[in-house]
């Protein structure tokens, strides 16, 4: 069985910083995740991931979640849906204004856990009820259904190093005790593998970046469940790369200075 695993698309971020490119980053975003869709269905994956923050706000343009609506139904696959702390599950939630197609499960504050008996899969989820939302998102979270494989999702940040007290919690030991298959984690925009124990546990990150730092996007988690193991694939999807790069200006005047900036300009490249 294949999985496909994305998270924190953010569609319609504002992207203020890019001025009057960001309507054209925005695009971007919404191409991105179609090839996301249309590589779940043509390398034929059984269910689609989505780890929290498919949209920056609850407040999407309507335009953008029509697309997500239409998008989604060409798929016949199943699709789950975590609420993020962006796209919460407040009162104003987009996933309680918007109707769905019916392969899409949203998790909520009432479904926590859909099995997916044809699969032999069954799938838990504690959606973010606020922007705030202080809660573990491994809460409470165990295998009790009756199926093979457990997957869970889970958006929030991994309590490590230097991180005190950080939103939305999740521990070392949370994870390896929670006795899933598969964590599908959300929330933090670089690829980090953070397995525990038997727990296998991935950040796929935002598959384009959402600010100048964030090098280790750009990717999607192809997981295969078969037999007794769990093979992960850091797959890149995105079109844009983001890092920093050190311009040594020493003895240049203002004009080598635009030159060398102006050898540097790409369109797929976000740099700071």
């Amino acid at each position: 069985m294949k999985l496909l695993h994305t998270s924190d698309i953010q569609l319609d971020a504002p992207f203020a910083f890019l001025g009057d490119k960001g309507h054209q980053y925005r695009k971007q975003l919404k191409e991105t995740f179609a090839e996301i869709v249309d590589l779940a269905q043509k390398e034929n994956y059984d269910v689609l991931l989505i780890a929290g923050d498919l949209f920056d706000s609850n407040r999407p343009q309507q335009t953008t979640s029509d697309f997500i609506v239409t998008t989604l139904g060409k798929l016949s696959i199943p699709v789950c849906i975590l609420p993020g702390n962006h796209d919460c599950y407040q009162s104003n939630s987009i996933y309680r204004k918007t109707k769905f197609p019916e392969n899409v499960t949203i998790f909520s504050d009432k479904v926590k856990q859909k099995l997916f008996n044809e699969l032999d899969l069954a799938v838990y989820g504690n959606a973010a009820l606020r922007r705030d939302s202080a809660n573990k998102p491994l809460a409470d979270i165990q295998p009790t259904a009756a199926a093979k494989w457990h997957v869970a999702l889970a958006h929030g940040n991994l309590a490590i190093g230097k991180i005190e007290n950080p939103e939305r919690p999740i521990l070392p030991k949370e994870i390896e005790a929670c006795g899933m298959d598969y964590v599908a984690l959300g929330d933090w925009h670089g690829y980090y593998d953070c397995s525990q124990g038997d727990v296998r546990a991935i950040y796929c990150g935002s598959p384009e970046p959402t600010a100048f730092d964030q090098d280790q996007s750009g990717f999607v988690a192809s997981v295969t469940l078969e037999k007794d193991s769990v093979l992960v694939e850091k797959v890149r999807i995105g079109k844009v790369q983001a890092g920093k790069i050190a311009l040594d200006v020493t003895g240049h005047n203002q004009s080598d200075i635009l030159n060398m900036l102006t050898e540097l300009k790409d369109p797929n490249r976000m740099i700071a």
